[in-house]
């Protein structure tokens, strides 16, 4: 089982286990340049290598091990994410992908944010 192919079924884990002990799952999209940007300055580090296991920000002289760096932006990202998608009002149009919240409808089904309905796979 590839990363590829398990990322959905831990994805659906989590939300499963966000449902059950009512917590939130706030998702960053995969696209975010978590660790190519400076979490001090926000600068942003096009240059950097994968290789590259140490970020230097060129601009404040921040230096930390890249995965902390990304970690810490990662988490700023997510509650970005949350305080924008609680406190902004409900227009039409507006969806908030970022942001899983799930209830029980009953026992055996699940009900997200949009509305749609599904089997749950978690008792």
């Amino acid at each position: 089982l590839s990363l590829h192919d398990a990322l959905p079924i831990f994805t659906a884990i989590l939300e499963e286990l966000c449902l059950k002990y009512g917590k939130i799952l706030v998702r960053v999209s995969r696209w975010y340049p978590s660790s190519k940007t400076c979490h001090h300055c926000g600068y942003k580090n096009d240059d950097l290598q994968l290789s590259d296991r140490i970020y230097v920000c060129p601009v404040c002289g921040n230096i930390m091990p890249r995965d902390k760096n990304a970690a810490i932006n990662v988490l700023e990202e997510g509650l970005r994410i949350l305080k924008e998608n609680i406190f902004r009002p409900s227009v039409e149009g507006y969806s908030k992908p970022a942001l899983i919240t799930m209830y029980r409808e009953h026992s055996s089904r699940v009900t997200d944010v949009d509305g749609v309905s599904r089997p749950s796979t978690i008792a």
